[in-house]
């Protein structure tokens, strides 16, 4: 795959905004936020592609009896790896997009890059995931990131079709650092992550209901001085149909 510890020098900024989710406003309740309208005023500089809201988990909220029962934020588990928030997300295989078509169903996180990534140079890609153990283990092959041209909506959320940069090392109910090294051959300034559909899976009308994965400390980098060049990756993602349902804003 194309996940690498080999050690390397970064001297570029982070193109990601609010890279830790540490902006945002008040969590009123564990709900408030879900609507794509209320997501992005609340978590700022992030976006959800009207999927489902992923959870925002902010240890400074006080969670209700009826919050713990649905598994929300189980901070009994685990910590944010930094700060004091993280995201939830969440995979389900009996799920159906809102057509009806196509079964199962992510939450995404995604955002608009300070500026795009240019043709030519090479980048890192990176987040930290805690996994917990799942009902349907082979999903979390398929946890990743995407990267786009543009902005798009996925107004009936369908799961996003290209697997083009899963995990690689899966390890459940810990923290640990994913990364990808890529180098575009066109202008890219939009991420997603979450779960997206490869040629195998991820499993779909399982009797698994509830997989859920936490993401925390995104990062977009320039990479210098990568000391392991066949793991970086030539890549372009046009925004036209990431999903067979899915829409380029406006």
């Amino acid at each position: 795959m194309f996940f690498l510890m080999n050690c390397f020098s970064l001297t570029a900024q982070n193109l990601v905004q609010n890279s830790g989710f540490e902006d945002h406003a008040t969590i009123e309740c564990r709900t408030c936020h879900h609507r794509a309208d209320k997501f992005k005023y609340t978590m700022r500089n992030w976006g959800n592609l009207s999927t489902g809201s992923p959870g925002i988990c902010d240890c400074k909220f006080k969670r209700t009896p009826d919050d713990v029962r649905s598994r929300s934020c189980e901070f009994e588990k685990l910590q944010p790896h930094s700060g004091c928030t993280m995201m939830q997300m969440a995979y389900q295989s009996r799920c159906m997009d809102h057509l009806h078509q196509t079964w199962g169903c992510s939450n995404y996180l995604t955002t608009s890059l300070t500026h795009p990534l240019l043709v030519g140079k090479v980048y890192e890609v990176s987040f930290w995931v805690f996994i917990e153990s799942p009902d349907d283990l082979e999903y979390a092959n398929f946890i990743g990131v995407n990267l786009y041209t543009e902005p798009f909506n996925n107004p009936h959320g369908a799961l996003l079709e290209g697997s083009n940069f899963p995990l690689g090392t899966i390890a459940f109910d810990k923290w640990y650092r994913v990364n990808w090294f890529v180098k575009p051959t066109c202008e890219l300034d939009f991420l997603a992550i979450g779960v997206f559909r490869g040629e195998d899976g991820p499993p779909t009308k399982t009797e698994g209901f509830w997989n859920i994965f936490y993401v925390d400390d995104v990062a977009v980098v320039e990479a210098k001085d990568v000391t392991n060049a066949q793991t970086v990756r030539a890549f372009c993602k046009p925004a036209k149909n990431p999903s067979a349902d899915s829409v380029p804003f406006k």
